[in-house]
């Protein structure tokens, strides 16, 4: 009995052991941890109220972080580089390295954020936004002494490691197409005087006049280009994920709770062209905070506004960094987060892997504009009658809804298309599909350097990736050019590879046979 009881006694102790140090690691771990899914993918499970922000005497290079919003998933390790820029550090990065950049009394706050590459998001308080003013005068206006970075180094060694990395404003990367928060700068008054922040009504804009609310002021490229388009929208929602993570050192909360997300107005700056895909791109700015883009222009009086968001820039998205190199990175942590948003939004439920058929389906992406293939009916009938058993279809994706496009795309196993914006859908492609890039004229090495934007993003998305070079063109903008000759050769060439990638996929046997090219 005696024995039993202290058999019993021992496993008691154990299990007792085994908690405490079970206790203390996880009371000692300091990465950020994945939350659970909720209806809002992008919320965090703790939101706490944001307050007004406090004036900074110093700045705050690093500081904490709370976890990431839910919907992203940590990947295992695939190179520092890799993971600084497609894994969770580019988020906790951005969240951690934050300064103010108004001296001790200035009337407006500006607190920017920096990615590993300095590019920059910031928000700024109490900003007058009046489109009734005049030159010299501008519409836009903050009461804030900027600091100069430089000088303080200089001045205080003890700064200089603090504030190692932080730029001053007119040092900050500008974006494609005059884009970023310099650029967008350019448009302000930025004085630290009451008379800047007098609008024309009489008002004086400070803090306790302000509106409180939150504004997410965007300056886009004005590029009609689907991935253009579609990376500076990417972009503002990682802001808007950054800003719950990152902790507001006056308040000790994020700086934006998932409650502050639905009530952020998104307005579009003056030199905004309008939208010209409502049913496209476009149409995809309501997911951020479910309601539409204002524009700034449409203005009919004066705006007090409590805290304006300057997101981070398209061209600064992590998906640019390696357009022109290969990049093998298969840390897939933004990619994922940011497609199963769009799903979620445009209700699309992507078929599970592996549940293929045998009847491989390959896209071609059909140009109406420039760029097109020359005698592609004719190589596409020769490859139709080489692969009697593949079914072939030739879209005009530009003509479709954006969710009528994603479905094609996930009912895909071959896509095949010119180097160009089409070739944006790699991000919806089955896994272990095939992609065909004909690449852009005079790119093969050593005359040109080939493009490797979707190269990289096919490997990332674990996608079988191919790519051919069109014939020699002598002078002129190939962008702007009609046609693009390549072999029937090659084309059939690259057909055969990509169909014979997909052999092993669904219930096929896998079998590789001969295909003659056509007499």
């Amino acid at each position: 009995m005696l024995s039993t009881f202290k058999k019993i006694w021992v496993g008691v102790a154990a299990f007792l052991g085994l908690a405490y140090i079970g206790f203390i690691l996880h009371s000692q771990r300091t990465e950020p941890i994945p939350q659970n899914l909720t209806s809002r993918p992008w919320s965090n499970e703790n939101p706490t109220h944001n307050k007004e922000f406090a004036e900074h005497s110093i700045a705050t290079a690093q500081s904490t972080v709370i976890a990431y919003p839910n919907d992203y998933v940590s990947k295992s390790d695939n190179g520092e580089e890799c993971n600084a820029l497609y894994g969770e550090q580019y988020l906790t990065h951005l969240a951690s390295h934050h300064t103010p950049y108004c001296e001790d009394g200035s009337q407006s706050g500006f607190e920017c954020f920096r990615t590993h590459k300095n590019e920059t998001t910031c928000i700024a308080t109490s900003v007058l936004m009046d489109p009734f003013r005049q030159e010299p005068q501008r519409k836009i206006a903050m009461h804030c002494q900027l600091r100069d970075f430089t000088a303080e180094r200089a001045a205080d060694p003890a700064k200089a490691e603090l504030l190692s990395g932080v730029q001053n404003v007119e040092d900050m990367p500008s974006g494609f197409f005059a884009t970023g928060v310099k650029e967008q700068l350019k448009y302000w008054d930025i004085q630290p005087h009451d008379l800047n922040m007098q609008s024309t009504s009489g008002s004086l804009c400070e803090a306790k006049t302000s509106d409180g609310n939150w504004t997410l002021l965007v300056r886009r490229e004005n590029n009609e280009n689907f991935w253009h388009r579609l990376m500076e929208f990417w972009q503002s929602m990682v802001t808007l994920d950054v800003l719950q993570m990152a902790i507001n050192p006056s308040t000790g909360n994020p700086y934006l709770s998932a409650s502050d997300i639905p009530n952020i107005q998104i307005l579009l700056t003056r030199n905004d062209a309008g939208f010209v895909d409502p049913f496209g791109v476009d149409h995809l700015w309501e997911l951020i905070t479910g309601n539409k883009p204002q524009f700034e222009i449409q203005m009919t009086a004066p705006a007090c506004l409590g805290k304006v968001i300057l997101p981070l820039y398209g061209s600064s998205s992590p998906y640019w960094a390696h357009a022109w190199d290969e990049a093998d990175c298969r840390n897939t942590f933004l990619i994922d987060a940011f497609v199963k948003r769009v799903y979620g939004w445009l209700g699309i439920v992507p078929k599970r892997h592996g549940t293929e058929t045998n009847n491989t389906i390959v896209t071609i992406i059909d140009r109406k504009g420039s760029r097109k293939l020359k005698d592609m009916e004719t190589y596409v009938a020769n490859a139709k009658a080489r692969w009697p058993e593949v079914t072939f279809q030739t879209i005009d994706f530009a003509s479709m809804h954006l969710a009528e496009q994603i479905k094609v795309i996930r009912e895909t196993d071959v896509l095949l298309g010119l180097h160009g914006a089409g070739l944006t859908h790699i991000f919806w492609l089955p896994e272990e599909s095939s992609v065909i890039e004909i690449q852009a004229p005079n790119r093969r090495e050593p005359d040109g350097r080939p493009y490797t934007l979707f190269r990289n993003l096919a490997k990332a998305r674990n996608i079988n990736y191919f790519t051919g070079h069109p014939e020699r063109e002598e002078g002129g903008d190939w962008q702007a050019a009609e046609w693009v000759e390549i072999k029937n050769e090659v084309f059939q060439a690259l057909v055969d590879a990509a169909i014979n990638a997909q052999m092993h996929r669904g219930s096929s046997a896998g079998e590789v046979l001969p295909r003659p090219l056509p007499s």
